[in-house]
């Protein structure tokens, strides 16, 4: 039952941010209580698919892109901006994400020398333990995403020139932060 309850808690809080972090870069088409319960709805909505995908299936390579098409509809129902923007930025979300949690889980098992597959599949501390890492360093990276895309807001004549800029710089920093890392974990085998 600790488990159900742990894993549970984990999705609402993956999903939490995810929809967070769509809502505060592209906005809500709505005001007071018709955007809370927007986003109420797409926080449940993107909660209800992450657990049943959870439940269904041990590691989740294909489900990434049922999460994408869950943010894209509520980014089209319920925010504002276009729609290659509103499909974007659903994509970069995932990114961010996915790419969050694979470098952890293989930095956590580098770390203290378990086998990923092992803290994917068994429910013990080091599960916990990688999960927990995971969404703290989810939350950091989608923070850093929000200040360098904060700009666009600041800018009152409309220039939709900034906007491609801030939507090169975010896969471009992703990478980036991946590369450095394997590299850290590559050339120092020792601290891993």
């Amino acid at each position: 039952m600790g488990r159900i309850i742990f894993e549970c808690a984990v999705n609402a809080a993956e999903m939490f941010l995810a929809v967070g972090f769509l809502t505060k870069y592209l906005t809500s088409k709505f005001s007071g209580a018709k955007a809370y319960l927007c986003f109420i709805a797409g926080w449940f909505g993107a909660f209800a698919v992450v657990s049943a995908i959870n439940y269904i299936t041990i590691f989740e390579s294909y489900g990434t892109y049922i999460y994408v098409a869950v943010y894209f509809i509520y980014a089209f129902f319920c925010l504002n901006g276009s729609i290659a923007q509103k499909f974007w930025m659903s994509v970069i979300t995932q990114i961010i994400i996915t790419m969050t949690t694979v470098l952890t889980l293989v930095a956590v098992g580098c770390f203290f020398n378990c086998d990923p597959k092992l803290i994917i599949t068994q429910f013990g501390l080091m599960r916990v333990f990688a999960i927990v890492i995971s969404k703290l360093v989810t939350l950091v990276t989608l923070a850093v995403y929000m200040a360098i895309l904060r700009y666009r807001r600041t800018d009152e004549t409309g220039n939709e020139e900034r906007l491609w800029y801030a939507l090169i710089i975010v896969p471009f920093l992703s990478v980036i932060s991946m590369t450095e890392l394997m590299k850290i974990v590559l050339i120092h085998p020792d601290i891993k």
